[in-house]
């Protein structure tokens, strides 16, 4: 983002939340494109548990990665919102990354843990088997989308509806064949692919995020305007800003164009 306000770059796929901070201090920016569809974050526990709402979680344990992280700071409004308070309601303890959450499960010591996509990959990897537990307001939260200043997009609205077409074909051709993605990865970042186990699971969860809600309409790049005030709304109350900034950041403008291709072609 930073990148992109001093003119070094002119696209940054990022999360909306850095993008509206920099629009809330007056920068001139548009979302042309929704990636992740859903959370990069979910809250997981074993099947075993017992804990299928926030509510089943007082008096529990929550393990994040660490503290002041992103995990942690998703985790806690949604709770507060719920009516349940760190340290007074549930306690949130750090295990750490990769296959240490893993272990607390095990030994009892946290009920679920908050995570990132990527990290839910290493721990189903590692032979967890994890459940989702929905927390209200989550479904309000998307992330990755292309940010450009507005001034750009209006100059280049050909570069826009071709990087957004590119997109989603990409997407649509990944979707046919994960194979050839990691293969294409590979020869050009081998060391992604390194732990080929590992990188098919995080594959599969990164796709999942790409799911479209069923009012996108089968369009890809779509983000949906329902979710855009209430998101806004939600970095208002998390005190991440300070007042509302306006919805228009999200722009659907190009969204047909981007989906003007033969899917069928692609597999």
């Amino acid at each position: 983002m930073q990148q992109l306000l001093s003119g070094q770059a002119d696209i940054c796929i990022c999360s909306p939340g850095p993008a509206l901070k920099a629009v809330e201090e007056g920068a001139d920016l548009v979302s042309v494109y929704t990636l992740y569809q859903s959370d990069a974050f979910a809250l997981q526990t074993t099947p075993d548990s017992g804990i299928t709402t926030a509510a089943d979680l007082r008096g529990k344990v929550i393990g994040v990665d660490s503290h002041g992280a992103g995990a942690e700071s998703w985790l806690v409004p949604l709770m507060s919102a719920q009516g349940l308070e760190p340290g007074v309601d549930y306690e949130i303890l750090a295990t750490g990354p990769g296959a240490a959450p893993l272990t607390a499960f095990e030994r009892g010591e946290i009920q679920a843990y908050a995570a990132a996509f990527i990290d839910t990959a290493v721990l189903r990897l590692r032979g967890a088997e994890l459940k989702q537990v929905e927390l209200p307001g989550s479904e309000i939260f998307f992330d990755a989308v292309y940010v450009m200043k507005k001034e750009f997009v209006d100059a280049n609205p050909d570069v826009i509806k071709a990087l957004g077409r590119g997109s989603a074909m990409a997407t649509v051709f990944g979707e046919s064949d994960p194979k050839a993605v990691l293969d294409i990865i590979g020869a050009q970042y081998p060391d992604e692919v390194a732990d080929m186990p590992f990188a098919e699971a995080l594959l599969a969860e990164t796709q999942s995020l790409y799911a479209l809600p069923q009012s996108a309409d089968g369009q890809w790049g779509y983000s949906v305007p329902l979710r855009h005030d209430a998101l806004i709304a939600a970095f208002v109350g998390q005190g991440y800003l300070t007042q509302p900034v306006s919805s228009d950041f999200f722009d659907n403008e190009f969204v047909p164009e981007y989906n003007q291709f033969d899917s069928a072609s692609l597999s």
